[in-house]
């Protein structure tokens, strides 16, 4: 389905929903004590859209999972998100529940089996991930959870999501995404007044601190690198230059930039390898990217390669250059630096959940014009954002991480 056909869905069905399921709570909170939530047995997480999104949440199930051992933890997302549980040690627990939403006819069949699956199961807690979608937010009613955990902003105009969440985590759009998220974990055993995610920092700012990470096989990773020849340089460089359709398309780096930067690194490097990412929709855009950087020392896997081959990839890799979007987000659970390149989304927010990370972004005054309250929408038709941000300030940032890493390319 369409991202505006969701919306379409989310406002004229989920704003009526949202306003009778309120109701009903209202009528049943008179009638049935607030149970408490001590003896928790079973929890679901739902986070239905973007992978980089899905990505970020994995430090809060983590947390969650560290806090309460014995739970039994679910995590309900669209069907193309699934793979992200697969790439990651540590969360082999974490039962899947998924919708496809290739359609309106699968998503609508794959919705019903879940929401008779989530009642049958009977659980405990709730956390609701997504930002403002209604969907997440009924689901989490039905559920019949005593414990309803998301984002609440009261006197935000516009995002009704109803009354019935039991606890409302402010939504801080100067607060990183991964954080918000692990604020909701903490503070359902806080006794604070209404925000409730009045937490002080809790020192955790890499998915390391938490022992999240690539779970790829050593041999398996040994005999890939040995099979596309990248045993045969010291480092590996990746670009990845999504051309997703939609809002991400403001997000896009001008493939020229990406060619004078992959240059560079041919030319002063003798000893690397530039691998370029990306799915089928990518292919040809990074064709056309490895004939503008033309050297016998690139690689492109753009559309080759498995998303198992793709998590081999970020886990090799020294340095990724990449767009916000997903693959940087998922490359925060290896060893490589990631520089990625924001213009109409903040870093603040949504940066890779690293420390390993150079963000570069521009702050011009129109940025970051794509949020969560414009649900993404913007009228720019022209990304200054990001064709300002030249080749050279980008290259000045990767000589820096070449000589603070010691990477012996030359």
């Amino acid at each position: 389905m369409q991202v505006k056909f969701m919306h379409f869905l989310d406002y004229f069905i989920g704003l009526p929903a949202c306003f009778l399921l309120s109701a009903v709570n209202a009528c049943l909170s008179l009638i049935i004590k607030k149970r408490n939530h001590e003896n928790v047995k079973n929890v679901l997480f739902i986070k239905l859209f973007g992978m980089g999104s899905v990505t970020l949440s994995l430090a809060a199930v983590k947390r969650f999972i560290d806090q309460r051992p014995l739970c039994n933890v679910y995590y309900l997302t669209f069907a193309s998100n699934k793979f992200v549980f697969n790439c990651v040690k540590n969360l082999d627990s974490v039962k899947i529940l998924s919708l496809r939403s290739e359609n309106l006819k699968f998503f609508i069949a794959d919705f019903t089996a879940a929401l008779y699956k989530i009642r049958k199961i009977k659980f405990d807690i709730v956390f609701d991930f997504e930002f403002f979608s209604r969907l997440p937010a009924i689901i989490s009613f039905l559920s019949g959870a005593a414990c309803r955990v998301g984002f609440f902003n009261k006197y935000t105009e516009g995002f009704y999501r109803g009354n019935f969440l039991t606890y409302k985590i402010f939504y801080n759009p100067y607060q990183h995404v991964a954080q918000a998220y692990l604020d909701m974990v903490d503070a359902i055993d806080k006794k604070n007044a209404l925000p409730y995610n009045k937490i002080h920092d809790r020192n955790i700012n890499d998915f390391r601190d938490l022992h999240l990470a690539f779970n790829n096989n050593k041999s398996e990773l040994k005999n890939y690198r040995r099979e596309t020849g990248l045993d045969k340089h010291a480092g590996l460089v990746l670009f990845n230059p999504n051309v997703s359709k939609g809002f991400i398309d403001l997000r896009c780096w001008p493939l020229e930039y990406y060619a004078e930067i992959g240059r560079l690194i041919i030319k002063n490097y003798s000893r690397v390898v530039i691998g370029l990412i990306g799915d089928k929709n990518d292919s040809e855009r990074c064709g056309r990217l490895a004939e503008m950087i033309a050297s016998g020392r690139l690689k492109n896997f753009a559309g080759n390669t498995s998303l198992k081959e793709l998590c081999y990839l970020l886990d090799l890799a020294d340095l990724l250059v990449t767009n916000d979007t997903g693959p940087g987000h998922l490359a925060a659970l290896g060893n490589g630096h990631i520089v990625t390149l924001h213009g109409p989304e903040t870093p603040m927010q949504f940066s890779p959940f690293t420390l390993n990370k150079s963000s570069m972004f521009l702050k011009l005054g129109c940025s970051p014009c794509g949020t969560i309250f414009n649900r993404r929408q913007t009228q720019c038709q022209d990304n200054l954002c990001m064709q300002m941000l030249a080749p050279s300030i980008v290259w000045s940032e990767i000589k820096k991480i070449i000589k603070i890493k010691n990477l012996r390319w030359k």
